[in-house]
This record gives C-alpha cells, sequence and structure tokens, in this order.
C-alpha cells in the first residue's frame, strides 16, 4: 500500500511541474553571499505520516565561476523528514529566468535519470536549506 501511494504521489508532483511556476512563493531565506533566494510554496506543503511534501525554488541572483549562466532559477518537489532534516529531491527544474519563468531548460524526476541521485540530504539548522526546513516543518 505505501509503494502505490508513493508512486501516485510521483505521478502528482511530476505533472505539476510546468504549474509550478504560477504558485504562491513566499520567500524564506537569501544566502549569506546574497547569491541565492530561496522560497516555498506554502500551500503545497502536505504531511503524510512523518514525511513532509512541497515545492521549493531557488532564485540565482549571483552565478559562481562553473555555473550554467542559462539557469536563473530551480524548482524542485521534495520529501522532507522533519525529525532528521533530511531532504529527498523528486524533480528537478531549471529554467533560464527568476522566479521559474522563461523556457525550462532540464526537467528531471531523479529516481528516473539516475535512482543513486535519489539520497536523503542532511542540512544543519545554520544553512540556508535548514531554514527552509524549519520553516516547512511549522506546517502541520
Amino acid at each position: 500500500m505505501k509503494k502505490i501511494l508513493y508512486l501516485f504521489f510521483i505521478f502528482i508532483i511530476s505533472s505539476n511541474t510546468l504549474h509550478a511556476a504560477d504558485f504562491q512563493w513566499t520567500k524564506i531565506v537569501t544566502t549569506v553571499d546574497k547569491a541565492t533566494e530561496f522560497y516555498i510554496e506554502k500551500k503545497s506543503i502536505k504531511k503524510v505520516g512523518k514525511l513532509h511534501f512541497y515545492w521549493l525554488m531557488a532564485n540565482y541572483l549571483k552565478h559562481e565561476k562553473d555555473d550554467d549562466p542559462s539557469v536563473n532559477s530551480v524548482i524542485t518537489s521534495n520529501i522532507l523528514n522533519c525529525k532528521t532534516s533530511e531532504i529527498k529531491t523528486v524533480t528537478y527544474a531549471s529554467f533560464d529566468s527568476n522566479r521559474g519563468k522563461g523556457s525550462i531548460n532540464t526537467e528531471i524526476i531523479i529516481p528516473d535519470e539516475d535512482i543513486n541521485y535519489f539520497d536523503w540530504n542532511y542540512y544543519s539548522e545554520e544553512t540556508s536549506l535548514g531554514m527552509v526546513i524549519q520553516e516547512v516543518c511549522k506546517i502541520q
């Protein structure tokens, strides 16, 4: 039953990537170097058991040396374990303009692309994504 629910959720998330640019984004944090802004779509947050499912948008305000200059924002759908502060990214879409606008450069369903990338990633409270985690976990 859990597998069926999980597959259904993956389908719902992946079918909504194109609509994600129309979400009502709430800014959570800007990195210390002011290179990236992180937003969440609060209405998208769903708690299922011990996990939270949500959409995240990152705007790239400054590009670093090895960054792709054509990627100015990304939208991801994620699974969050609030007890361990770990995130799994399910889908990833990159855009050539900020705020998920413009043309899509890349659109990936992570487990389909390479299951090795579908891992839990830990973020401490002091990091920008740690601050995003704290905000998402407030939603019950």
